[in-house]
């Protein structure tokens, strides 16, 4: 059993290279950053996961502008604790990450297919492999990323 999760860990970025018509999408009013680009969405699953953020920090770059660069360190009461990066500037890793007290569950973002569990020996097993970790035999291995 991988225990409780103890830590949310969400790392997504790259450079941005679509095309833009004009340059209004960059500017303050009309959103466009980081956060209105993808960090909604991974701060709304995480509070969908685990409640209510009782602590947000919360850094980015925008100066006047649209933001590039944004971090989140959060905190879901004493048990669960967060960060959310995201990069329109530098490459991250592109995956989000549930710590548990006995292992890792990392996908990719956007993905579903190929997620290894790393149990603390270190022993990896993909997604599809899930009904040989110890409690979650029988169990859907999508039944792991529900609330």
């Amino acid at each position: 059993m991988v225990g409780r999760v103890r830590a949310l860990d969400v790392r997504w970025g790259g450079p941005d290279s679509w095309p833009v018509a004009d340059k209004a999408m960059l500017t303050r009013g009309t959103g466009g950053g980081t956060v209105t680009g993808m960090g909604v969405h991974f701060l709304d699953l995480a509070q969908w996961w685990f409640g209510p953020a009782t602590e947000v920090l919360y850094w980015d770059d925008q100066m006047g502008g649209v933001e590039a660069e944004c971090e989140y360190r959060l905190a879901f009461g004493d048990e669960v604790t967060g960060c959310i990066e995201v990069s329109r500037m530098r490459t991250l890793r592109n995956t989000w990450q549930l710590q548990f007290e006995s292992g890792v569950l990392e996908a990719e973002v956007g993905g579903d297919d190929n997620i290894p569990i790393v149990q603390a020996a270190g022993e990896q097993m993909r997604w599809r492999d899930t009904d040989q970790v110890q409690g979650f035999e029988g169990q859907n291995p999508g039944d792991l990323l529900r609330r």
